[in-house]
């Protein structure tokens, strides 16, 4: 009888112990190795060599990072990159335009913005300022930021089961002769959503369209 019942505690144990690997894997594997980002390597456009490439003066920028795919639909949250390539001398690069304060925000192809968090500080600033690498033709092929923060996605934000969100900046120009709420700088995500009530609603991202 004890020998019997010795077996049966060293099958539990090993049942036990094969459960907590393969949960393991999971969270270690899938989530922490694998790693999402878009923004901060630019393609280059393909233009004949006897085109010319004005000068790049006054670009702005926003990209993310993840270091995971997945997500708690509840808490999708990245770390999301802005800022623009300013002249030295802030107050001239400010004539041309100036965004005394700007939001972070998403949005749908629709058009349609939800502000995720309202910032009261200049966008033209050294703070946001970010550098980039440019080819010999003068194409941004890679940009630097000096300035990052978590945002979180809302649940509000993945109305169908694949979808594209656009994160961004906006803000009020005021340099324009009407001023009025325009883009600073977007970028696109795409996300799937998986499970039910019972399981758990789950959201994976990616920087391209799910097929």
């Amino acid at each position: 009888m004890k020998i019997k019942l010795h077996k049966l505690l060293v099958l539990i144990l090993a049942i036990s112990v094969l459960f907590t690997g393969c949960v393991w894997n999971e969270n270690t594997e899938s989530n922490a190795s694998i790693k999402l980002e878009s923004g901060f390597k630019l393609s280059i456009p393909d233009i004949p060599p006897n085109c010319t490439v004005p000068e790049s003066r006054g670009l702005q920028f926003c990209a993310y990072k993840s270091d995971k795919l997945e997500f708690n639909i509840n808490f999708v949250i990245l770390d999301f990159y802005f800022g623009g390539e300013f002249s030295e001398d802030l107050e001239h690069a400010k004539k041309s335009y100036d965004y005394p304060c700007f939001e972070i925000y998403y949005g749908h192809t629709s058009g349609k913005t939800v502000t995720i968090k309202q910032v009261k500080e200049n966008f033209i600033s050294d703070k946001y300022r970010c550098e980039t690498v440019k080819t010999e033709r003068g194409f941004v092929k890679e940009v630097k930021f000096n300035y990052s923060e978590k945002i979180r996605i809302p649940k509000s934000a993945f109305t169908e089961e694949k979808g594209i969100i656009i994160l961004g900046l906006q803000g009020i120009n005021q340099r324009c002769a009407e001023p009025k709420m325009e883009t600073i700088c977007c970028i696109a995500i795409y996300y799937k959503v998986t499970g039910n009530i019972f399981t758990g609603r789950r959201v994976i991202l990616s920087d391209k369209p799910f097929e």
